[in-house]
């Protein structure tokens, strides 16, 4: 069965294009969107089994699965039946969505750089530089349901930004890469890469993929469409006549030239670490969105205690310390696991004690309220809310640089020596 994607409803809102929903379909297992999906490392998702949450669309590194000198493991050459069963710890029965990618969503910078036909990775034994062939020829023998492109990640750039030379080089990457594809790949789900570094210099790319038949588009990052647009808030008269610099951030004319309106956006940014920057790109018609802040959270010690519904309070709170005495759930309106069966005192204890349970209990709580805030958006857009709801949520919480500093500020708890607060 080939892949399908329909589009369900569809908000628009004024300064941005639109919320929509939307419905995946799969040979295995179907899901709606908007939608988050985790990371792994090897095939799981740090600190939890199928049996503690409902696992969502997970993303799984090629890079996980390649040894030293670039040899693959044998769940990489043996055929999809030996990945599905022994590569992965996400479900027994195979229903939930497996996304493929060649790096990690947060890759460590690799020691040699990306050539004309390989990407630089760092695999369980150093670094080496798989051959892009390589990764599509390993890539077959997965049942993975997505297949992302490889990406020629700018790892020297400042702030992971890419200078016009460096972007052009990318855009012709991407080119020959798309067209590296194996014919036996073609009628899978595989979403080109496209960069958020504007349309013009990547518009021959766009156009010549309307006639590939291709599923979706895979963005890469947005960081430089950020950046310049946010040098144009402050005056910073440094934007060539070509910069685009309203709040669309080139979104739309990407999707437009692409012919890829009715087709599924993916975005693999390793930026997405609070609720709002979820939200910003839902506004941006996004479909298929990283769900990276639950672990980095978890794995701070933080829980986030949010709600999309009935926002107030604190966006998250750190267990480390300050709540010795406290006998109340993680979070007041959460009926998860850990809220139901232990308290914050209970979890400072074992962050204290050093003890691996209390991640777990963490992470339980935290996908959890992710996997809720998620289905909150999906029945806003369906109910023709979303808009009124996210102004709600951000003037509660603050704008995304707001969010991000505060997760920062209260994550220093866990990264500081215990003796130096």
């Amino acid at each position: 069965m080939d892949p399908k994607f329909e589009v369900l409803k569809t908000v628009p809102r004024a300064g941005a294009r639109y919320s929509r929903t939307g419905r995946l379909t799969f040979q295995r297992s179907e899901f709606k969107t908007p939608c988050l999906f985790a990371p792994t490392v090897r095939g799981a998702i740090p600190h939890l089994t199928p049996d503690h949450v409902a696992v969502q669309p997970a993303h799984v590194a090629i890079e996980d699965y390649i040894g030293a000198r670039g040899r693959p493991s044998d769940l990489l050459t043996k055929g999809e039946e030996q990945f599905s069963k022994k590569a992965t710890a996400l479900d027994p029965l195979r229903k939930s969505p497996v996304l493929l990618g060649l790096r990690r969503l947060q890759p460590v910078p690799p020691a040699q750089a990306n050539s004309n036909t390989g990407v630089g990775i760092m695999t369980t034994e150093g670094f080496v530089r798989l051959e892009v062939p390589d990764f599509y020829k390993y890539a077959q023998n997965t049942d993975a349901d997505v297949i992302f492109t490889p990406i020629d990640e700018p790892t020297a750039s400042q702030d992971g930004i890419p200078g016009k030379t460096r972007s052009q080089k990318m855009v012709k990457r991407a080119i020959d890469w798309w067209d590296a594809l194996p014919s036996t790949l073609r009628h899978k789900a595989v979403p080109p890469a496209v960069y958020g570094q504007g349309w013009w210099p990547q518009d021959h790319y766009l156009v010549s993929l309307n006639t590939d038949g291709y599923f979706g588009l895979q963005f890469a990052t947005l960081k430089e469409a950020r950046s310049r647009k946010r040098k144009a808030d402050e005056g910073t008269p440094d934007l060539d006549e070509n910069d685009n610099i309203d709040s669309l951030i080139d979104i739309e004319q990407i999707v437009n030239r692409a012919g890829a309106n009715r087709k599924p956006l993916f975005y693999t940014g390793n930026d997405v670490h609070t609720p709002q920057s979820v939200l910003n790109l839902v506004q941006l018609g996004f479909d298929v969105i990283p769900n990276i802040a639950p672990v980095q959270a978890s794995n701070s010690g933080s829980a986030f205690i949010f709600n999309f519904e009935k926002p107030s309070g604190k966006l998250a709170i750190n267990l480390w310390e300050g709540f010795t005495t406290d006998m109340s759930g993680i979070s007041p309106d959460c009926d998860c696991y850990s809220c139901k069966k232990i308290h914050r005192a209970y979890i400072q204890h074992l962050l204290q004690a050093g003890e691996m349970s209390a991640w777990v209990f963490l992470q339980i709580h935290n996908f959890h309220t992710w996997n809720k805030f998620i289905v909150d958006v999906q029945n806003s857009i369906e109910d023709e809310t979303i808009n009124a709801k996210i102004d709600e949520f951000v003037a509660v919480y603050g704008d995304q640089d707001a969010a991000s500093k505060f997760l920062a500020e209260i994550s220093m708890n866990a990264i500081l020596p215990r003796e130096t607060k």
